[in-house]
């Protein structure tokens, strides 16, 4: 069996720049979770994080980056390697379920 060290006890941050829409602005991605987020999870011992990332924050439908987006990702992931956490970033363009 495959050993994942450093994938044991994560936590999701769904709800950041995830499942958010176009109603979120850039005020709820820089407040929602923040390096005080990530410094606490750290603490309380987990080990990773997954963060799932929906396309239109990161890319318009035109295919251009949106770098603000690209800025949020680059954040957490500055957090995460200073704070001693694995991050698992997910993306999937459509999650829609056909009955």
């Amino acid at each position: 069996m495959r050993n994942f060290d450093g994938f044991y006890k994560g936590i999701d941050l769904g709800g950041w720049i995830s499942q958010c829409g176009s109603k979120y602005n850039d005020e709820h991605y820089s407040t929602f979770i923040t390096e005080k987020d990530i410094e606490k999870i750290a603490t309380m011992g987990l080990d990773h994080v997954r963060m799932p990332v929906d396309y239109n924050v990161i890319q318009t439908d035109d295919g251009e980056i949106i770098e603000s987006g690209m800025a949020y990702i680059e954040s957490c992931v500055g957090w995460c390697k200073k704070h001693g956490l694995n991050i698992v970033i997910v993306s999937a363009q459509d999650l829609r379920i056909y009955l």
